[in-house]
């Protein structure tokens, strides 16, 4: 799944084999996670590198889960 938005919260579980969550925030963007397990995956980063930071709230992650930030 790939998202593209100024804001996104996952407040349900993100979990299953071959899932993988790609989100791309626009500036001043936020991203939430209430948690993530299994092999699942969360990507985020920046739609353009010169906006400003990014706001993450973490939730929970337990292995292998992977959340990581990526240049887009």
């Amino acid at each position: 799944m790939d998202l593209l938005a100024a804001k996104v919260s996952f407040r349900g579980r993100i979990a299953g084999a071959g899932t993988k969550v790609s989100v791309t925030l626009t500036a001043g963007g936020a991203l939430g996670f209430a948690e993530i397990e299994g092999p699942a995956r969360l990507e985020y980063g920046k739609a353009d590198p010169d906006d400003p930071a990014l706001t993450v709230v973490p939730g929970k992650v337990r292995g292998p889960a992977v959340v990581r930030k990526v240049e887009h």
